[in-house]
This record gives structure tokens, C-alpha cells and sequence, in this order.
């Protein structure tokens, strides 16, 4: 089962002013009830696959769902048997950037960006925060893309959109098995991305 992050399906537009490029948990969390209890049965085990971009919601909800399942008990919450990874961006207040997302992949994909979810959606997402689409259009790198976007994937600035969304936050909590796979010679999701000591006070000086 593939999940296309909101407003990411081809010659589909946005019918509100919301999306993110990183992907939305609470999306897919409405993903994973709806298949449960509409396409396979409530003991189907269910593995979760996420790729490149794709790997940041993967790693956030994991992180959120095996928390909460610790926390509130009682509470129906998401659960994989495991979990593969396929070319993480690690801290992703930092990947997009020019110096970690590698020429010519920066230029090439944010042209696809801004011509799919901003351009095809503009005077929907304009009507929401003029501004916003603004500083996403005149972006130069994905990077700022996303901290541009931030209001539309329901956030009032990028200090509460990376501390709610941002993967590495809290992956020591994620108690689903997983694997991680890091090509050395990645041009995208650099592996050196994987030693930087973490800047983040719950990881005590650790590298990611």
C-alpha cells in the first residue's frame, strides 16, 4: 500500500491550504485505520517501508505511536511488526540544504516542488498566506522551501514545525524493530549526516 503524502498525486490539487513536503502523521495514522478496518483484518501484521524524504514521517510516527502506546495503554494506537528505512536525511532542519543535498538534485527537484505543490495550488494557498508562497516561490534550495511552508502544514513558525516533525527528535523512543540503510556515496542523504554530533540536549552529545 503506497501512501502519497497530501497534495503529492499527480494532476490532483489541493482542495484546502494544507500540505507538507515531509509528510503528515496524522494523515497517515487515518491511512492505517482505514486499511485496517476496510481492506485486511485487525491481526494482518502491517510493516512500514519509508524512502528518502519519505523516511522522515516514518521515523516521527513511529517515535509518536510507540510512546503513546506506552503512555496511554488504553488508547488504540498504529503498530508494525518493523520497520525499514531506505536513505534518511537524519536532522531534517538541516538536509535540504545546498551543502548536504548535493548539486545538481537541490535544483532539480525544487524546480518539481515549486511546480507541483505551490504553482499547480497557488491561488488556493495564496488566499491562506500570500507571504508564505512568496518566500517558498523565490526559494533557492529545498531547504527553505519547507521553512517557507511551515503555516501550511499547520504550524505558526519552524522552532514548532522541526520540534514537532523533525525525526531525530525523539528517535529513542521507537521500540518497533528497525533498520536504516545509508549508501556512503549518496548524493541526497549523505552519510555524514549520520556521525554529526547531535546539537539536541536529550541526545547528551551523541553523533545521530
Amino acid at each position: 500500500i503506497v501512501m502519497n503524502r497530501r497534495g503529492h498525486t499527480p494532476d490532483m490539487k489541493l482542495s484546502s491550504p494544507r500540505w507538507n513536503l515531509f509528510g503528515d502523521v496524522d494523515d497517515m495514522e487515518q491511512i492505517y485505520w482505514y486499511v485496517k478496518q476496510q481492506i485486511v483484518t485487525k491481526d494482518t501484521p502491517m510493516f512500514l517501508y519509508g524512502i528518502s524524504s519519505g523516511t522522515a514521517i516514518t521515523v516521527t510516527a513511529l517515535s509518536k505511536w510507540d510512546k503513546r502506546r506506552v503512555d496511554q495503554p488504553e488508547r488504540e494506537t498504529p503498530k508494525f511488526v518493523a520497520s525499514v528505512d531506505v536513505s534518511p536525511g537524519y536532522d531534517i532542519s538541516k538536509v535540504l540544504n545546498r551543502e548536504r543535498f548535493l548539486w545538481p538534485y537541490n535544483d532539480v527537484l525544487m524546480t518539481g516542488v515549486k511546480d507541483h505543490f505551490i504553482k499547480q495550488n497557488e491561488e488556493l494557498l495564496r488566499a491562506h498566506d500570500n507571504a508564505a508562497v512568496d518566500k517558498a516561490l523565490e526559494a533557492m534550495s529545498l531547504q527553505e522551501i519547507v521553512d517557507a511552508s511551515v503555516s501550511f502544514a499547520g504550524y505558526a513558525n519552524t522552532t514548532q514545525y522541526y520540534e514537532d516533525t523533525n525525526p531525530i527528535n525523539e528517535v529513542r523512543d521507537i521500540t518497533t524493530p528497525k533498520l536504516v540503510l545509508n549508501a556512503i556515496d549518496d548524493p541526497c542523504c549523505n552519510v555524514n549526516n549520520l556521525y554529526e554530533q547531535s546539537p539536541y540536549p536529550q541526545h547528551e552529545g551523541k553523533t545521530f
